[in-house]
């Protein structure tokens, strides 16, 4: 298992990049699940610290591109009514982030 120390200050990608890495290449090779479970353990413990990390700045959403809403009306116009809901939630989020861009 790699372990790199967590920066207090700064996202650590490269560290839970590396956690993952190593996870991946123990999946097919590990027979047990108890032998998986430390190096979970650490990929979680290595993502909550790189959220937490996060969660503490402030962040301004970028507006949405136009492909982006380009892309969103595509998925409206051909979305199942059940899949609809979601694509809508997310054409108010990126409204809203352009809203917020103009304002």
């Amino acid at each position: 298992m790699t372990l790199l120390a967590v920066n207090e200050t700064e996202p650590t990608y490269p560290h839970v990049g590396s956690l993952l890495a190593d996870l991946i290449a123990k999946l097919d090779t590990l027979p047990r699940r108890e032998t998986l479970s430390p190096l979970v353990k650490a990929c979680d413990a290595a993502i909550e610290a790189t959220l937490e990390i996060l969660r503490e700045r402030p962040v301004e959403p970028a507006p949405p591109t136009r492909s982006e809403l380009a892309s969103l009306r595509e998925r409206l116009l051909t979305a199942s009514p059940r899949d609809a809901v979601g694509v809508l939630r997310q054409l108010r989020g990126a409204l809203g982030r352009f809203d917020a861009s103009i304002g």
